[in-house]
């Protein structure tokens, strides 16, 4: 009788695991479908960086925002995803998070900037171009840095994460990054969110505070946003010397820090059992048998290259 509980209990797992993979995946592919919609109506008003930089913030509140606290409100309501119950993180070890995620995007940054030459090249219209006015610059800013860090968190690492955190945290973490890193325009770019999402996703399971995840991506947006006016400000070659101290920098401060960290206890990247029956083979199945997380990875696949 016993046995027959536990197998009962697991295959009810299972199907509402399957569930939530297929919610999370239905998320992407809302987010795909609603970008090309808002693409196609504003075309027109793209053809100058500040319209494009102004479509862009269009696209990040009601394609990625939208969608997630739609989901967010039917499932277990908005305050269960962005505010989670549990063990929090000292402010101390709260900030020596947030400066190791920056410092670890950063690394990252430098590892995908590398794979990303022996990748596709995708042509995409990309404005690299910021007037010399504050005016410009805040544009740029909300459009790249402050809200897609707001909007996309509250998806991935929010709406996705505490979805299937039941799970366990690793499984969490890693199926969030997937979709965060498909998301991207691009195959460099999907190797570097992807990774980033394994970063933020660490943040968030080891402070238990979600917006520890918003600050951490601002933080890698807005250095890129200033990198660029950077390098459209005084040239190549200062822009390449700030690349370089810069990166080499973070990543010997990356180091520091998670040494510091580890010696306060904070464990990063040490993941708990999770407190349900599933094995590793039923969690994986329970992704790749889904069919609609197997249509978002084609229709993501298929938009890199539109």
């Amino acid at each position: 009788m016993e046995i027959r509980k536990r197998l009962v209990s697991r295959a009810a797992q299972k199907q509402r695991m399957r569930l939530a993979v297929d919610l999370c995946s239905l998320y992407g592919i809302s987010i795909l479908f609603l970008h090309i919609l808002i693409t196609l109506l504003t075309a027109n008003a793209q053809d100058s960086y500040p319209g494009y930089y102004i479509v862009s913030i269009v696209n990040s509140a009601v394609a990625t925002l939208l969608p997630a606290l739609l989901l967010c409100y039917i499932g277990n309501g908005i305050r269960y995803y962005v505010r989670p119950k549990g063990r929090k993180t000292k402010p101390l070890d709260s900030f020596l998070l947030v400066a190791f995620g920056f410092c670890g995007c950063l690394t990252i940054n430098m590892f995908s900037s590398f794979v990303d030459d022996f990748l596709p090249k995708m042509n995409r219209t990309v404005y690299l171009t910021i007037d010399n006015d504050f005016g410009s610059f805040m544009l740029v800013m909300i459009s790249t840095a402050v809200l897609p860090a707001l909007c996309e968190e509250i998806g991935y690492r929010g709406y996705i994460y505490s979805s299937l955190a039941g799970y366990g945290h690793l499984t969490a973490v890693i199926f969030s990054s997937v979709i965060f890193g498909l998301m991207h325009a691009d195959f460099g770019a999907v190797i570097f969110a992807f990774l980033c999402g394994l970063l933020f996703g660490c943040i968030r399971k080891t402070s238990g505070i979600f917006m520890l995840t918003i600050i951490v991506h601002f933080l890698n947006n807005a250095f890129s946003t200033v990198s660029t006016f950077i390098r459209m400000s005084f040239g190549k070659e200062f822009f390449s010397l700030f690349y370089s101290i810069s990166n080499n920098a973070a990543y010997v401060i990356m180091i520091l820090l998670f040494l510091i960290l580890r010696h306060r206890k904070v464990r990063i990247f040490r993941f708990a059992k999770p407190p349900c029956s599933l094995t590793k083979k039923d969690k994986l199945a329970a992704v790749l048998c889904s069919p609609v997380f197997i249509m978002f990875v084609g229709l993501a696949v298929l938009f890199k290259f539109m």
